[in-house]
């Protein structure tokens, strides 16, 4: 990408597709936070305990429409989760770039930060606030939502909390097969559940046992796992209940460790058996007889269209059998929120 001037002294960035002009003030906060780097969700004690109590008084069956069988977007927790898990934000999902990429790619960021500017799809903000600290969450959530980025996901707590609570009495043990970034170990802790988590990342599993270490209860235990799910082999009839939402595939890759199941099995065939089997025959093994696994999939367009089918056929000749299905409202930047399934399988 070349830079030109245009005669009202603007900057003009040269893309392949097209030209854009950059104002001196878009510049400006570009600049600004390119300099001194991307807004972390803050780390400090008292904001990590403060959206601990928010999040724990926060009444979990409101976000569960029972009848229609659908968990209604509450997003309580996740900042929280997201404070132990900087590295996200540099997970590259499909063919959009992470908000690391979006930060120092001027082209990209400018449209979020005039959309600011203008008020266009984010709240309006002013120009002396977008270039200092006071709208950093604003700057974080640009570099997350702009039209060419795309942030990882991570399951909501609340919902989390929910399910257990769903099919789950206290004390009971979970297995979590791939804990990913902390919200269904958020929502045991919630739930007052002994919970298991495996997940292969070493970044992820460290920030995982600093969040136990510093809200898990007292009376339950948590046993974090620094491997993949299918290499794990519970004790036999040990769980009461097992819940993820596994990878998509090679769709968010999460680190470059060999351990990661995309490195691993590295095309769709290869990684539904060595992987997503091998992984559902691992609960199997540990499950009791009639207690449930929820599985939120959703199929990939235009990369894996046939994920849920698959999950579904795959649960089905270990010996699962489906008994139901919740929606799971994505949060959404259009009034009509899309939704995920989550597949509930009984043994």
């Amino acid at each position: 990408m070349s830079k030109l001037l245009t005669s009202k002294g603007n900057l003009k960035f040269k893309s392949e597709s097209n030209a854009i002009v950059i104002d001196k003030r878009t510049k400006w906060i570009i600049e600004y936070w390119q300099k001194k780097g991307l807004p972390y969700y803050p780390t400090n004690k008292k904001y990590r305990q403060d959206k601990f109590e928010v999040f724990m008084k926060t009444n979990d069956k409101l976000s569960l429409d029972f009848n229609n069988r659908a968990f209604k977007f509450n997003g309580s927790g996740l900042s929280l989760a997201w404070s132990y898990h900087p590295h996200a934000f540099k997970v590259e999902c499909k063919d959009r770039l992470s908000p690391y990429q979006v930060l120092y790619n001027d082209e990209i960021f400018s449209k979020g930060i005039r959309k600011l500017l203008t008020g266009t799809f984010f709240s309006k903000k002013a120009f002396e606030d977008l270039k200092s600290d006071k709208e950093k969450g604003s700057i974080r959530a640009v570099l997350r939502r702009v039209t060419g980025a795309q942030m990882v996901s991570n399951f909501r707590p609340v919902t989390a909390s929910s399910l257990y609570k769903l099919f789950c009495d206290e004390n009971d043990t979970v297995w979590d097969m791939s804990s990913g970034w902390g919200g269904r170990l958020l929502g045991s802790i919630k739930a007052k559940v002994n919970y298991i988590g495996t997940d292969p990342n070493t970044k992820t599993m460290k920030g995982l046992k600093e969040m136990a270490k510093t809200f898990g209860n007292k009376a339950q235990s948590y046993e974090l796992l620094t491997m993949g799910s299918e290499d794990y082999k519970p004790k036999k009839n040990s769980l009461d209940f097992a819940f993820t939402s596994p990878p998509y595939f090679d769709t968010e890759r999460y680190s470059n460790e060999k351990t990661q199941s995309f490195l691993k099995f590295t095309n769709i065939e290869s990684w539904k058996d060595k992987f997503l089997r091998k992984t559902i025959d691992n609960v199997y093994r540990g499950l009791k007889q009639n207690k449930f696994m929820a599985l939120n999939v959703a199929d990939v367009k235009n990369h894996y269209d046939g994920f849920e089918e698959d999950t579904v056929a795959i649960a089905e000749s270990v010996g699962f059998k489906l008994v139901d299905t919740f929606d799971y409202v994505l949060s959404s930047q259009q009034s009509d929120s899309k939704s995920e399934p989550i597949y509930i399988f009984k043994k």
